[in-house]
């Protein structure tokens, strides 16, 4: 593989610093104060055009914790105490599907006043939109102000933390149909540093439709019965890096290849997809895909057998799934072809790469 992505240093619009660091100031801060640890001044952002991702994200994640509020960054009707997320997740391992699950993450939001919204799901024949609801305890009407007054990107963001959540728990990416946002691409544009919804849909992977009648997750209705494949055990490797990694992403307009990592290190089906697949979902054509490959320097076979290596890693590690299910959901025919690819991968077999996961996870735990 070409090392141009080693040598790619992604980087965010400086807007997106200056949003954070003014929410920081509005909340009594001192700007310059939280800046310092990063060697930058308020000044210095001001004038910036881009800025390093990375550093970004380390802003973000000490934001959080200076304002104590998980919610930095998503539609919520105010702050959010540490410890609400992890919560909310300990109250929906057990349910068995999806559907389950989102209603469960509903009734504990139900009772988090300083929310002020929860998924719900509206079933429309053989798809499904998930999308925001009232909790029981709120004003319907506050939602509604909520969601006028919010900014297309807290709106995207949020979409995104779902559709990222629910899909770890379902152990691959929920399938979109399309998301639907109830504003137009314009004000997008205005919010999000002149980002256009073509970013937007490559970000979600799926078809991007602006003035909709409401924002939601358009997905296929048997997605509801999708099993919840993670236990209290992977829920501990997980919560170490979230909410926070399920938020930041959604700053960042991914390259194409960052993009595909992503789809193939989390939805893996009975086989991984076709490039023709692959390029529908992101409203190309295969040639304009593999010529966009061609110029970020990597290939779409390169892609493609590092997706299944980081598929097939995540689904040991962070699964309790069988690994002859795992071989199947990868498209080998045979569990032996997954055992020699899976050893030529990390120098050792599933089984025991599992099984010192496990041990790391638990030391790390204790």
């Amino acid at each position: 593989m070409s090392n141009s992505r080693q040598s790619r240093a992604p980087v965010v619009p400086a807007a997106y610093v200056r949003t954070l660091a003014a929410t920081v100031e509005r909340a009594g801060f001192d700007v310059d104060a939280f800046l310092a640890p990063e060697g930058l001044t308020a000044n210095e952002i001001s004038q910036a055009e881009q800025l390093p991702a990375d550093l970004f994200g380390r802003l973000y994640q000490s934001g959080m914790r200076l304002l104590d509020d998980e919610s930095l960054g998503t539609l919520s009707a105010g702050p959010v105490r540490a410890g609400t997320f992890r919560l909310m997740c300990l109250s929906m391992i057990g349910c068995p599907t999806l559907g389950a699950l989102i209603q469960r993450a509903g009734e504990f939001l139900d009772i988090v006043d300083a929310v002020g919204v929860k998924p719900v799901v509206d079933v429309a024949g053989d798809e499904i939109r998930l999308g925001f609801g009232s909790p029981v305890r709120c004003d319907p009407d506050a939602l509604q102000t909520l969601l006028t007054s919010a900014d297309p990107v807290q709106i995207r963001t949020s979409l995104y933390y779902w559709h990222n959540l629910l899909s770890w728990f379902v152990g691959r990416a929920l399938d979109l149909q399309r998301v639907d946002f109830a504003f137009s691409e314009r004000v997008s544009e205005t919010y999000s540093g002149a980002t256009r919804g073509a970013d937007w849909r490559l970000l979600y992977g799926a078809p991007v439709v602006f003035d909709a009648e409401s924002s939601a997750l358009v997905l296929p209705r048997r997605v509801l019965s999708l099993s919840n494949v993670q236990n209290e055990h992977t829920l501990v490797s997980f919560l170490r890096e979230t909410p926070y990694r399920l938020v930041v992403p959604s700053f960042v307009p991914p390259a194409l290849q960052d993009r595909l990592r992503a789809l193939f290190g989390q939805m893996p089906g009975d086989a991984l997809p076709t490039s023709e697949q692959i390029a529908s979902r992101l409203g190309m054509s295969v040639s304009t895909l593999r010529r966009k490959l061609a110029a970020e320097g990597v290939s779409w076979q390169d892609i493609k057998e590092e997706g299944r290596k980081l598929a097939a890693l995540r689904y040991v590690a962070d699964t309790d799934v069988p690994i002859t299910e795992v071989a199947r959901l990868l498209g080998f025919d045979e569990a032996s072809t997954f055992f020699r690819a899976f050893r030529r991968w990390t120098g050792t077999t599933p089984s025991r790469y599992r099984a010192a996961e496990a041990l790391t996870g638990s030391r790390k735990s204790r």
